[in-house]
């Protein structure tokens, strides 16, 4: 009896880490738009159609790279800047680096004829899809003989 109870605590510890592993990737409600966040990238729909924003602060918009293909939307981004100064006997000499890379199965059907559209404004990328009609319920009406 005495070595089950020593072992709950380090159970609850297992557990907690477990939870802390996954909170990141939790369904919220945003009004009646659910949300998934997978990391820093965010996947919404309304009624009509999907979005995906990334960040995508000090890449520029003509360094990004976006593909759609069979569902799976792929991101790629990077920008490099390299800054030398000399001072009397003191030189500097600064690199950096950014970049970011996404590949997800896009949850919902997308309209493969409607070409998607990507913004990227204040450090956001937000590309849209239109949903597909296909998936989408169509009402019959019934007549009399």
């Amino acid at each position: 009896m005495f070595r089950q109870l020593a072992i709950v605590p380090n159970l609850m510890s297992e557990l907690d880490d477990i939870r802390s592993f996954f909170k990141d990737c939790s369904i919220e409600k945003c009004g009646e738009t659910p949300k998934a966040k997978l990391s820093d990238l965010t996947i919404y729909e309304t009624e009509n159609q999907v979005f995906v924003e990334a960040p995508a602060s000090g890449i520029p918009s003509k360094d990004i790279q976006i593909t759609f293909e069979k569902g799976v939307l792929s991101i790629q981004g990077e920008a490099h800047e390299e800054k030398k100064e000399e001072e009397n006997k003191i030189k500097y000499h600064i690199k950096a680096k950014r970049a970011l890379s996404y590949r997800i199965q896009l949850p919902f059907a997308i309209d493969e004829n409607v070409t998607p559209q990507a913004i990227c404004k204040d450090g956001l990328l937000k590309v849209s899809f239109q949903k597909s009609r296909a998936g989408k319920p169509h009402r019959i009406e019934v007549h009399a003989a």
